[in-house]
């Protein structure tokens, strides 16, 4: 009767095969020609050494960080003991930070998908669709470089949300959110650079950019923009600083007229014979308010006169 009992080196045998073996990504090579690309084919060596050069995660760049995980991990499902430790090991202690903190009340050990929701629940796109484009259309350009820019992260954001979103829905997808964003830049600059861009048949807002870029028509008119921009803010300082010495002057006119009104001085008589003050101030007030009666007595009569002259002046 044959022995049958395995030996060590015919039981560590199979683990040998599991971390050794090639995996080979599959493609389809029936109308292949003999120079054309191979199928990629990688060892678990290779694969773990990948696993472990998978970028840190504290917060920022999620989509990076997510698509990377979702490209090393299906490489270990047929290997499910391999698989949850290349996930305990290199992806879980990638996650640092305030990201750590999020993942920390999941428990010792969670899956992926439990670490994936979490961090997106706390760190993707939280604005939701409707206000994103809401946010592009109001979007004002005082720079087309900068406007440019701005569009761009909105379209990233609704890109994002929609390759998070379960639901993924159609309206909303990559190709529609593209289309929304280049109608809403071409509708905000100039009328001669959008038709540089109709002109060439362009359906992405980056290709837009590119050729406004390569024309040069681009800078003349950011340095337009920027000069009208300078423009502006010197009128509205200046605005500025001459409504703040219209008020001093105010101000001013303000405390001389109360110094001038008070003491009794240029007050009508009535009030100055019916109020309850001493007889010094009623005959100090009284006499003051006769000289400048007077004055101005005069100064009218005198203006009449040129005016209407006598009839012996004419």
């Amino acid at each position: 009767m044959p022995h049958t009992q395995k030996t060590q080196k015919e039981r560590s045998a199979p683990y040998k095969a599991t971390t050794t073996s090639s995996v080979v990504i599959k493609e389809d090579t029936s109308a292949m020609n003999p120079g054309e690309q191979q199928p990629l084919q990688m060892t678990g060596s290779q694969i773990l050494k990948e696993a472990s050069r998978i970028m840190d995660f504290d917060g920022r760049d999620l989509s990076s960080f997510i698509r990377e995980v979702d490209m090393i991990l299906p490489l270990f499902n047929p290997n499910p003991s391999m698989l949850e430790f290349v996930t305990q090991r290199h992806v879980k202690t990638k996650i640092k930070g305030e990201a750590a903190s999020v993942i920390r009340p999941l428990g010792p050990t969670p899956t992926w998908q439990q670490m994936r929701e979490e961090l997106i629940k706390n760190f993707g796109v939280k604005e939701s669709y409707h206000t994103l484009y809401n946010q592009a259309i109001v979007l004002r350009n005082y720079n087309v470089s900068q406007y440019f820019q701005n569009l761009k992260d909105i379209l990233d954001k609704l890109n994002l949300k929609h390759e998070f979103d379960r639901i993924k829905p159609i309206e909303f997808s990559p190709i529609n959110n593209e289309s929304l964003i280049l109608k809403t830049f071409l509708n905000g600059i100039h009328p001669n650079l959008s038709s540089v861009v109709i002109s060439r048949n362009i359906s992405t807002i980056r290709e837009a950019f590119s050729v406004l870029q390569e024309t040069g028509l681009l800078i003349q008119f950011d340095k337009r923009q920027n000069n009208y921009k300078r423009n502006n803010y010197r009128n509205f300082s200046n605005r500025n600083s001459l409504s703040h010495n219209f008020g001093n002057f105010n101000n001013n006119q303000y405390m001389q007229n109360s110094n001038n009104f008070q003491f009794g001085q240029n007050q009508p008589r009535e009030f100055r014979n019916n109020s309850n003050q001493n007889d010094n101030y009623q005959q100090f007030s009284f006499g003051q308010s006769r000289q400048n009666n007077s004055q101005q007595s005069r100064r009218y009569n005198s203006v009449q006169r040129r005016q209407n002259p006598p009839n012996r002046w004419k």
